[in-house]
């Protein structure tokens, strides 16, 4: 096999005034400047036999030093001869010595007829036929100005779902976790979620009871109970309970509510839906903002308007000669917001309920 270290300029990129700075700066500071990666530079350099510019010293060398070169990795043998690596390889490359070679085969001699199948195929196809890493193969490629093969399109038409889901692949949704059905099938854990969420399949947890077949006596349960209470009568996880309980739009239940049977709304307590927001009747009542909201959207009220028109001249008049709190409950806001507003047109506030 002929080895190939080659000073041809047989890649465009590299012109005699590139080539002459090699080894007249650092590698790092060559390839900031042509904007290229690192290792290119360093490729190139030892290819053509430079040593690098932290390496110019003279060092003796012994033929037993020698004798090391080859045997051993150059980072080995740059430790035993408490010597910098680089040295090492300059010197083993101008004596003509195959680097050590690893069991990946990282470094290795390149035949001309090996350099011609880069670029012809992908590069993992060159590194099998050369039972190589393909890293190998990528970086040759890298250092000889090679572009990547990519086969032509016969058809710019976009290519058809290539994913088959057989009888058996479809009734693996939700039983399994969608990353275990990835790998059964060989596509992407993209392919799994979306035809999961075409047929409304809910998804599994590893090492959990997330997926439950929700029976009707099951659903009516929803928000009767804790989703805590109802995750241990049911011998699933409480993500679960949850995960069904907001998918139907359950609002959960609230201990603040006093009772598991139903509030009693009256009729002054009704009148306040949708003329204050959910959160300061919930407060107001001493119940659970989803026991509120339920109410409104049961009875058609739509939610209170937070466009500007809450902020009249005489909203704005009365701002910071009573308190936040009772303008925040009046025009349905929050405190804060009231605060801010106070904040924005420089009107000292006032804290106080009464």
């Amino acid at each position: 096999m002929k080895q190939i270290i080659s000073n041809k300029k047989s890649n465009p990129y590299w012109d005699d005034a590139k080539i002459a700075l090699l080894g007249t700066i650092t590698d790092a500071e060559l390839a900031r400047r042509l904007g290229i990666k690192h290792h290119v530079v360093l490729y190139k350099r030892l290819s053509l036999g430079i040593s690098a510019l932290k390496d110019r010293t003279e060092r003796t060398w012994s033929q037993s030093d020698i004798r090391l070169l080859g045997k051993k990795s150059d980072q080995e043998v740059a430790k035993l001869l408490g010597a910098n690596r680089t040295t090492v390889t300059n010197k083993r490359i101008s004596l003509g010595i195959e680097a050590y070679a690893y069991k990946s085969k990282r470094w290795r001699i390149w035949t001309d007829e090996e350099l011609a199948l880069l670029g012809k195929y992908i590069d993992k196809e060159v590194a099998r036929r050369l039972k190589i890493n393909t890293s190998n193969v990528t970086e040759k490629r890298h250092l000889h100005g090679i572009a990547p093969f990519r086969p032509k399109s016969k058809s710019k038409k976009p290519r058809p779902n290539a994913v088959k889901w057989t009888r058996r692949n479809l009734a693996l949704l939700g039983k399994i976790p969608d990353e275990k059905l990835c790998g059964i099938m060989g596509v992407s854990r993209k392919s799994v979620m979306k035809k999961r969420k075409e047929l409304g399949i809910e998804s599994y947890a590893v090492g959990t009871q997330f997926w439950h077949q929700w029976s009707k006596a099951d659903i009516a349960r929803l928000g009767k109970f804790t989703d805590k209470e109802l995750a241990n009568q049911l011998g699933i996880e409480i993500t679960c309970v949850i995960s069904k309980r907001r998918q139907l739009g359950i609002a959960s239940f609230s201990k603040s509510s006093g009772a598991k049977s139903p509030h009693a709304w009256t009729k002054r307590e009704i009148a306040l839906l949708g003329k204050k927001t959910d959160t300061v009747v919930a407060h107001e009542l001493g119940l659970g903002i989803g026991i509120v909201r339920k109410k409104r959207i049961l009875l058609g009220i739509s939610p209170i308007s937070r466009n500007p028109d809450k902020w009249t001249p005489e909203i704005l008049a009365r701002l910071g000669k009573e308190p936040l709190q009772k303008l925040a409950d009046e025009i349905g806001v929050s405190a804060e917001a009231v605060r801010q507003k106070c904040v924005k047109l420089g009107i000292k506030t006032r804290s106080g309920k009464k």
